[in-house]
């Protein structure tokens, strides 16, 4: 009976192993691929990946998080003008354009007053649809950001 209840707990615990061995390679993958277009098989077509704009738990806060020097320029512009159009107090709305978002409804006084607002929209729709920003590209973005979100410090 001894002897069983050994074989059983080895048993249980080279399960749980493989368990854990499986958990930490798909978790190695889901980072190393991340969140970017899939190529279709020889038509090489992207699909678009279309962002989750609602509010999301904190598990899942957690799950996408990167740490400050994780990151393409890409993801580093889209998470700030992401993260200015939330601390201007504006929600996240799908049916707008990025333009649209960080513009108030006033367009053309707040072209005039901030033109910071324009060049973070249209890095933020490079980085989105184009690719390919350069890391002085996502600086820029964070220079705006910071000039939009504190007109008085520039």
């Amino acid at each position: 009976l001894l002897t069983v209840l050994q074989y059983a707990l080895l048993i249980a615990a080279a399960a749980f192993a493989c368990w854990s061995l499986y958990r930490l390679i798909q978790e190695a993958v889901r980072r190393f691929y991340g969140k970017r277009a899939a190529l279709q098989g020889e038509e090489e077509q992207a699909q678009e990946v279309r962002e989750k704009l609602e509010r999301r738990g904190r598990r899942e806060k957690r799950r996408d998080h990167l740490p400050v020097f994780a990151g393409t320029p890409d993801e580093k512009i889209r998470r700030i003008y992401k993260r200015t159009i939330r601390r201007l107090g504006r929600e996240l709305n799908p049916g707008k354009t990025a333009r649209e978002l960080i513009l108030p409804q006033n367009r053309e006084d707040s072209l005039k007053e901030n033109p910071d607002c324009l060049e973070l929209a249209q890095l933020y729709e490079k980085a989105r649809y184009r690719g390919n920003c350069l890391r002085e590209e996502a600086e820029e973005a964070r220079n705006c950001s910071e000039r939009i979100l504190n007109p008085r410090r520039s």
